[in-house]
């Protein structure tokens, strides 16, 4: 272990006091980059989600809103689980009353865990696992993959971190875990590396969840709670009419995404005659007892299960009739009126068959119809390949030309047996299904699918403007008017998957790229999936781009583009996202506490907008009433020519500066790598 001023002296090393040797703007924002990632890592290990790069988003801007140099040009890689959770069987582990107690204390304080029932939290520590490390034994490993997240009962844990550039020696930090401590949250949601090494400084006793249980437990308790939810709402009769009879499947689910449970003691009154009312009550578990003056406060009726109360409340500011008081514990659900108006309207127009819609203007109405025919046939025969566009773990993506059109195209070629190892057949199928769907001029198109007994190959429409992730390094960051060109792109992409039910769940600029005239495609579609009805727990995506249900494990549906929208016109005008931070893990912190800070130089109208995005999911504009539309008609987008974007006749902010087509990309002079055959014959078409 090295002192904090050996520490500081190694990061220093052969470097003048003064800094005579930082003589441009560029190396001192380098310098003073690279000592802010080191004082950020200390903070966040110190005390996580606190520093100064939390509360400004990301970075700590100057008072003109300025900010260091951002995120390296790597391309971010989407993270996405194997839904080995769905197959999990709980195994209970014997604990004493006051293991469990020290167990639920310490996991009731942590962001997690939030929002976890009483009975859920049985389960959790139910499975708790007891560990024993001895005196100076490394229990977690920065940079290692972490699987646990662990409580301690006995012994005090050291934090060490590797500090400076390429690592160096490691510095102890912070204050030492001990009893009731806890530490590895993220490594239940994430499978990016440890931020630091915890070494025990004596004889500890560590209790131990994996992600896999913690993964398991999640997906089953909401998966519960969602079922239970969507089945009390269709029961409940309002205006002649159950829900069910009078809302379609959609609004049910969009009723429940604003459904919170609340809990009443014994004695407690719940709501009093007299009073004006906005909540609607559905019971749980328990007993609540009505009593009216006019009875001289006598009871008339009790309540149980699957009862409710309060219903007209949702129709318009409700004057209580009767006092409701909880007799017993009592858990209810709970509906706002406000709540349920923002996700669907006024419920006296929906029950009258008079749902109110307010046109977009100029607006072309979502394009819902499949792609059209090729234009030819496709074999492999009838290609020419010409350069390479470029390369990855997957295969190759070359530059072709049609021998009967002579027309361009990238060739996506995607091993068979790499697909198979990594469990992605689904997927691959998926995406090529998606992309066939989809129709929109905005949204890439694959003109087929062709497969030897290597790979799988899909050809695509060519788009040579490089990826808009690209041009944002190169600028910096756009102006408003780029972000809102590119925005508007985005966003009439969404409308069409939307129609049809397709998350596309990846949204970053390195998957929107240029064609050569300067319009915009969403490309990639590894990570869409159709959600036809309730949620799904698949945990996927790029970590700056998460949404919190997402990273709670809540389970969630096409809503989370929208905070992804959000997200991504935060990035293309400030250039780097709202919740950045060094690692995974830290933006995991910044999403969950959700506090995001504008630039001064966002206009008002961007920070209205984006605040909307970046809102609770029940509440999260594009998700509630009126959709993607309402997006498209908020003012930040006023007399923007939605016509003209897509007829492509309008003046684009860039276009890239390309030569001759045909010679994009690079010779493939290397040796021919070797790739294995593979039995794996899918139907394609």
């Amino acid at each position: 272990m090295v002192t904090v001023v050996e520490f500081l002296n190694a990061a220093i090393k052969n470097r003048p006091v003064d800094a005579s040797d930082v003589n441009d703007l560029a190396s001192a924002r380098t310098e003073l980059a690279r000592l802010r990632r080191v004082c950020g890592r200390v903070c966040d290990i110190l005390d996580p989600g606190s520093n100064q790069r939390d509360k400004a988003g990301g970075a700590t801007p100057d008072a003109k809103g300025s900010t260091p140099p951002k995120k390296p040009k790597a391309k971010r890689e989407a993270l996405q689980d194997n839904q080995e959770h769905l197959k999990y069987v709980k195994t209970d582990v014997p604990k004493t009353d006051a293991e469990r107690e020290l167990i639920k204390t310490a996991i009731s304080a942590n962001t997690l865990f939030q929002g976890t029932t009483e009975v859920n939290f049985e389960d959790f520590v139910d499975v708790f696992e007891k560990k024993v490390f001895p005196k100076d034994s490394t229990v977690i490993k920065q940079g290692d993959e972490g699987y646990s997240f662990y409580v301690v009962e006995s012994g005090t844990l050291d934090i060490y971190i590797k500090g400076g550039e390429g690592g160096g020696d490691e510095m102890q930090v912070g204050v030492p875990y001990m009893k009731g401590g806890s530490f590895g949250e993220l490594a239940l949601i994430y499978n990016s590396g440890r931020a630091a090494t915890i070494k025990s400084a004596e004889s500890c006793v560590l209790w131990k969840i994996t992600k896999l249980a913690f993964r398991g437990l999640r997906h089953q308790h909401e998966q519960k709670a969602h079922t239970m939810i969507i089945s009390q709402l269709n029961k409940v009769k309002v205006g002649g009419h159950t829900f069910a009879e009078a809302l379609t499947n959609d609004d049910i689910e969009s009723m429940a995404l604003a459904t919170n449970l609340a809990t009443f003691d014994a004695g407690e009154v719940i709501v009093r005659e007299g009073e004006t009312g906005d909540v609607f009550y559905i019971i749980i578990d328990g007993t609540v007892d009505v009593f009216q003056k006019a009875a001289g406060e006598n009871k008339i009726a009790s309540l149980g299960e699957s009862s409710f109360f309060g219903e007209k409340a949702l129709l318009d500011e409700d004057v209580r009739k009767a006092t409701c008081k909880a007799a017993s514990t009592v858990h209810c659900l709970t509906l706002q009126r406000d709540d349920f108006n923002r996700m669907l309207g006024n419920l006296d127009d929906i029950l009258k068959g008079k749902r109110k819609t307010s046109p977009l203007p100029n607006v072309p109405a979502p394009i819902t119809k499949p792609q059209s025919a090729p234009e030819e046939e496709f074999t492999m025969d009838g290609l020419d390949k010409l350069n390479v566009l470029g390369e990855g773990a997957f295969g190759k993506v070359n530059l072709v030309r049609s021998k009967a059109t002579k027309k361009l195209y990238a060739l996506k070629a995607q091993g068979k047996a790499f697909v198979v190892e990594n469990n992605q057949q689904t997927h691959l199928l998926t995406e090529y299904q998606v992309m066939l769907e989809l129709d929109h001029p905005f949204i890439v198109k694959c003109a087929a699918a062709l497969q030897d007994s290597k790979y799988i190959y899909f050809l695509m429409t060519l788009l040579p403007g490089g990826e808009l992730m690209d041009l944002l390094d190169a600028k910096g960051e756009f102006k408003e008017s780029w972000s809102r060109f590119y925005g508007a792109s985005v966003i009439s992409a969404f409308i069409t998957m939307h129609s049809k039910k397709i998350a596309y769940r990846d949204l970053k600029p390195e998957n929107l790229v240029l064609n050569e005239d300067g319009y915009c495609y969403v490309i990639d579609f590894g990570l869409a999936k159709r959600i036809d009805e309730g949620k799904t727990w698949t945990f996927c995506g790029t970590p700056d781009y998460l949404a919190p249900e997402i990273i709670r494990g809540k389970g969630h549906d096409w809503g989370v583009d929208y905070w992804g929208f959000g997200v991504l016109l935060y990035e293309l005008t400030h250039g780097y996202p709202p919740f950045y931070a060094g690692d995974p893990t830290s933006t995991a912190r910044k999403i969950l506490k959700g506090a995001v800070s504008f630039p001064p130089k966002f206009t008002p109208g961007l920070t209205d907008l984006i605040t909307g995005l970046l809102s609770d999911q029940s509440k999260r504009l594009g998700r509630t009433q009126g959709g993607g539309e309402k997006i498209m008609k908020h003012r930040w987008f006023a007399g923007f020519d939605w016509e003209a974007l897509m007829a492509k006749k309008m003046s684009v902010p860039y276009v890239p500066k390309l030569g001759n087509l045909e010679k994009l990309g690079s010779k493939d002079d290397g040796p021919a790598k070797v790739v294995p055959d593979s039995n794996w014959t899918p139907v394609l078409g």
